[in-house]
């Protein structure tokens, strides 16, 4: 279901222009406010400012603020840690080919202690005809019979695209 609605959103962003009309574009329409899983969005289960940017050709930077997980990601009651994966992928849109994709994983003890500002560098080919999606996802753990698992509930498994371009050149 949620490969057909993200395919969904694909083609509703290509219906707007022929492919070899369309133009740069950052966000991409559709595409940039995509969510994956079904609830609370990402960016309200982790409100810390997160900015993606392009400082350079085959390079996207995912720029996090310090923040206190605490007080700044949402969780359920008896949460320890909380793993982030940002992951980016892109490919040729007249092609389908990949041009790569790269994720960065952190694990965020859940407690009042201030996590330092993290810019996350992703080597990704970013031709001017690529697509290049940026998506992030929580993964809460717990204990449960003393060990550390991670928590099952569908409302706490927020997964977002939280950056999208299509053409765009640094």
């Amino acid at each position: 279901s949620m490969q057909s609605r993200f395919s969904g959103a694909i083609a509703r962003w290509l219906g707007l222009s022929n492919v070899e009309e369309l133009p740069p574009c950052e966000p991409v329409p559709y595409l940039s406010t995509f969510q994956f899983t079904e609830g609370a969005t990402f960016r309200e289960r982790f409100r810390v400012p997160v900015t993606v940017s392009k400082p350079q050709d085959g390079v996207l930077t995912v720029g996090i603020d310090a923040f206190i997980p605490a007080l700044q990601i949402a969780a359920p009651a008896g949460t320890v840690s909380v793993t982030l994966v940002v992951s980016v992928a892109g490919c040729l849109l007249t092609t389908g080919w990949a041009t790569g994709s790269q994720t960065h994983t952190l694990l965020i003890p859940y407690n009042d202690t201030e996590i330092p500002a993290q810019s996350l560098a992703f080597h990704v080919p970013t031709p001017v005809e690529s697509l290049t999606v940026t998506a992030a996802r929580l993964i809460y753990q717990e204990v449960k019979n003393g060990q550390v698992m991670n928590v099952e509930n569908p409302a706490f498994m927020p997964a977002s695209v939280i950056d999208t371009r299509y053409g765009v050149t640094p």
